[in-house]
């Protein structure tokens, strides 16, 4: 029986990129269930350029800018009730052809390795020459194992995936058994930081990701280390942090990166680097308390509340 997949896209202000996301993708319709692309109220031409797609996609269009997270668990949810046995999610700037696609899919689904949460291909480049800068960030900071062994080596198996420790959320595929397990994104991260919470629960629950090779889809973007400002970057890694189940959170050490960050990027003087730090740190503080008491009543919603509070059979 052939496995029922629903590729989910979140758009915003996306009109430089989306045209060729899908042109490239509406090539491969026939291994598709369904193409559901969720508009987080674009401003630019993204909605006109969609209404070109309009017979192969369906759309959601959301009244304001959800965030990645809680747009992708509403395309998520509506996957979900059309039936769908594993959820694609692409970032609006990914080109993954219909070749690439095929063999993703087939490999994935015939795998009989288990506990695999996600599996994804490698990610290029827009050029499609270099291996993308946060994947290969990624794979070579967190795999001290075969994987980089294999890739530094030229010695890639093309028959078999390979386990990472993360893989970033512009192309995954997630199995509907993951979604039971481990539910959607938290709505607590609205931009950086859901796929690494994602991860976390992820590998509580010992489920792994495998990337697999001889595959590959191009992530068009500029290639750094994110969009995201110095300053941001620590309160955001350390909200990961706090929900983190697998690790005890030190909330000094947060206090101290929150600083060093500041520091790095001071536009005042040293009183204004520890104000600033001191009210970063309440405030990341306070709204991870609101939202999760604490780990264990953390634990108690993260299954897939977040994706709506169903049964997924």
């Amino acid at each position: 029986m052939t496995p029922s997949v629903a590729v989910i896209i979140v758009t915003y202000n996306g009109e430089t990129v989306i045209g060729k996301c899908l042109e490239v993708l509406t090539k491969s319709t026939d291994l598709l269930d369904s193409i559901i692309v969720v508009d987080n109220n674009s401003t630019d031409n993204t909605l006109q350029i969609l209404e070109d797609f309009k017979d192969q996609i369906q759309l959601i269009k959301s009244k304001s800018n959800l965030g990645f997270g809680q747009a992708n668990n509403k395309g998520i949810v509506k996957a979900l009730d059309q039936g769908a046995d594993y959820i694609l999610l692409l970032n609006q700037d990914v080109y993954f052809d219909r070749k690439n696609l095929q063999q993703f899919l087939e490999q994935a689904h015939s795998s009989t390795l288990r506990n695999i949460g996600i599996f994804s291909p490698i990610h290029l480049d827009g050029s499609g020459e270099h291996l993308d800068y946060n994947f290969k960030t990624f794979l070579f900071k967190n795999n001290p194992s075969e994987i980089v062994d294999a890739y530094m080596l030229n010695s890639i198996n093309t028959h078999e995936s390979y386990e990472t420790d993360f893989v970033n959320a512009a192309i995954w595929l997630l199995p509907k058994t993951t979604l039971k397990v481990v539910g959607g994104f938290d709505p607590i991260f609205f931009h950086y930081g859901e796929d690494r919470n994602y991860v976390n629960r992820l590998h509580y629950h010992n489920l792994s990701i495998h990337v697999i090779p001889d595959t590959y889809a191009r992530h068009d973007r500029r290639q750094t280390d994110g969009d995201y400002k110095k300053e941001n970057l620590a309160r955001f890694l350390y909200l990961v942090e706090a929900t983190n189940l697998n690790t005890k959170f030190n909330t000094l050490i947060l206090l101290l990166r929150l600083f060093y960050r500041n520091y790095l990027t001071k536009k005042r003087g040293l009183l204004g680097v520890i104000t600033k730090s001191i009210k970063e740190y309440v405030s990341v503080l306070s709204k991870g308390s609101e939202i999760r008491k604490s780990k264990s009543s953390y634990l108690e919603s993260v299954d897939y509340l977040f994706i709506q509070d169903r049964t997924i059979s």
